[in-house]
């Protein structure tokens, strides 16, 4: 750690409204504000005339008291200054803390304090490019946050420009977090900082403060989200899930045997004392797996139903399921229309190898029917795909949700709100809540 540069002598005088002692410590200082007496005095002139006066508030004390020095960024500040601005917003007021560094060489950086949430900030040399609701600085863009004018309500210490009473401005906070983009104006005078978002144990830790730091409430307009830097694993993460399942959906087809095991056609007749069929005895092979039912039906503006039995002819074991066949069709306003389909497929898993027969048993108005019945064994399907593919999404969505939820919080009491996920209506039991 490079050692801390010694600053200059300080120079004491007495405050021409209540005689406190008041100390300069800033070779650029140009007024001082007393903290007894809320006197804002002249620090340039031999008599230190008083150019402004505020509301004295013994009750308000700076998080960082003046003339302490701590490190920021490897380089060691002292703390000479502290304001309040205030901003009205629909009625509502909002305070925020400013407090005025300085080094010696370095010159003059601000710590911005908001609801417990801290930003590290310093001067710009020129102005940033501005094109409707961002900002360009250097080689990064920001996008406005919030803008209103901004009122002085309160000063301690020492400051660089000449403070006027109830002193207020136009500012606009433009962000890139963990980045910000200050734009203070005032008449014709426009004054930029640029700076970033600083973890507040850091602060603490530089500058030695006693205790622990508040917790921050809410969302800062730059703090950093916390699933930025996870994002890039968390999407390779479901690619690569996602890649294993497609590799198992190509080698299951790859290894499937597909193969047709038999097929007979089928004539039905409502004067049949027995209705049912049942097919030969064929083989099935290799390890457990589906067989494929395909039935086709010769009907037309009509329906027929198929109960089925596929049993094991060694274990009579029986697997018993039921499909139905309907086709319609006609002409409704000169336009030709159909809907059903006169061919059904239906897949039953789990199937062990074996000597396996189907039986069947038609239902139909019809009076004669003919039908066919196809079998194929391990059949290749994406059924086990479509359902694994919403299970891998689920930690993507879920961490997609947070990671906007945290930026729906940044942005909440923005000039630009992002608009909810899930749209909320109110009704008049609202109160009652």
């Amino acid at each position: 750690m490079r050692p801390a540069p010694a600053p200059p002598p300080a120079s004491s005088f007495t405050c021409a409204d209540c005689g406190a002692t008041l100390t300069v410590r800033s070779t650029g200082t140009l007024v001082i504000a007393c903290g007894n007496c809320g006197a804002v005095l002249d620090a340039r002139d031999a008599r230190h005339q008083r150019v402004a006066k505020y509301q004295a508030n013994t009750q308000i004390q700076p998080r960082l008291p003046l003339g302490t020095r701590g490190e920021i960024r490897g380089e060691t500040f002292e703390c000479i200054g502290f304001l309040i601005r205030e901003t009205v917003v629909e009625g509502v007021a909002y305070r925020w803390r400013e407090y005025l560094l300085w080094h010696p060489h370095r010159g003059y950086r601000w710590l911005a304090e908001s609801n417990n949430h801290w930003t590290y900030l310093k001067p710009v040399a020129g102005r940033a490019a501005v094109s409707g609701a961002e900002a360009k600085y250097l080689d990064r863009t920001y996008k406005q946050f919030q803008s209103g004018k901004a009122t002085i309500v309160f000063v301690l210490g020492e400051f660089n420009w000449q403070i006027e009473a109830g002193e207020s401005s136009h500012m606009t906070d433009f962000v890139a977090p963990p980045h910000l983009l200050c734009r203070d104006k005032s008449g014709n005078e426009e004054h930029w900082t640029v700076g970033e978002y600083l973890d507040p144990k850091l602060l603490w830790e530089g500058f030695r403060l006693q205790g622990e730091p508040p917790a921050p409430e809410g969302v800062g307009p730059a703090q950093p989200s916390p699933y930025a830097a996870a994002a890039p694993a968390m999407s390779m993460l479901f690619w690569c899930f996602f890649g294993a399942l497609w590799m198992i959906q190509i080698v299951g087809c790859a290894v499937a045997q597909n193969a047709g095991v038999h097929a007979q056609n089928f004539k039905y007749a409502s004067t049949d004392a027995e209705k049912s069929r049942v097919t030969p005895v064929f083989d099935l092979t290799g390890r457990t797996s589906n067989v494929e039912v395909t039935t086709t039906a010769g009907v037309n503006n009509n329906w027929a139903f198929f109960n089925y039995a596929l049993i094991n002819d060694d274990t009579g074991e029986a697997i018993n399921f039921g499909r139905n066949v309907e086709f319609y069709q006609g002409v409704a306003d000169g336009e030709s229309w159909s809907e059903g389909n006169r061919t059904d497929t239906a897949v039953v898993g789990g199937v062990p190898s074996g000597r396996w027969y189907l039986r069947i048993e038609p239902e139909t108005p019809l009076p004669q029917l003919d039908y066919s019945v196809a079998l194929k064994r391990d059949v290749p399907t994406v059924a086990w795909f479509i359902l694994a593919l919403p299970l891998i999404c689920i930690p993507h969505w879920w961490f997609l949700w947070r990671k906007r939820s945290f930026e729906y919080r940044r942005w909440l009491e923005s000039d630009f709100p992002m608009r909810p996920l899930v749209q909320t209506s109110s009704g008049g039991d609202d109160d009652d809540e």
